[in-house]
């Protein structure tokens, strides 16, 4: 069992920290928007949380965090066609080191969060795209 302390997103390699843009399937693009320093403290709680719970969940897990990659993105999915809503994502894979077999990978869908953590995210992501897209000089 590994503590909360241990489960910190922090105590992991990361993968990558610059924001990314995917085509996804036909019809829409993926913004993956990565954890930083001036994330809200309430979207990284939540990382760690279901970084506790998700390596609680798992007795094949060999290494301590430090030994783990952590791949832990914020994600809007956006569609081309205006029948659909976006779809605001947190996506968590960890991956061991050594054999680069996959531990954890889960997706939460935002819009089953209550509105005040829905609400921050989907306004934190809006606030990294435009600072990127359309940077004010």
């Amino acid at each position: 069992m590994f503590n909360k302390e241990e489960c910190q997103y922090t105590n992991f390699r990361l993968e990558t920290n610059k924001m990314e843009f995917d085509i996804s399937g036909e019809n829409g693009i993926l913004i993956s928007i990565p954890f930083v320093n001036d994330t809200p403290q309430c979207i990284k709680d939540k990382l760690n949380s279901i970084i506790y719970q998700e390596m609680n969940k798992k007795t094949d897990i060999k290494y301590m965090p430090c030994g783990l990659l952590l791949c832990a993105r914020m994600q809007v999915l956006c569609y081309n066609d205006k029948e659909h809503d976006p779809r605001y994502l947190m996506s968590v894979v960890i991956t061991d080191t050594i054999d680069y077999s996959t531990n954890i990978d889960i997706n939460i869908d935002i819009f089953s969060e209550i509105s005040d953590f829905r609400n921050e995210f989907i306004s934190y992501c809006q606030y990294q795209v435009n600072k990127l897209l359309f940077p004010i000089k």
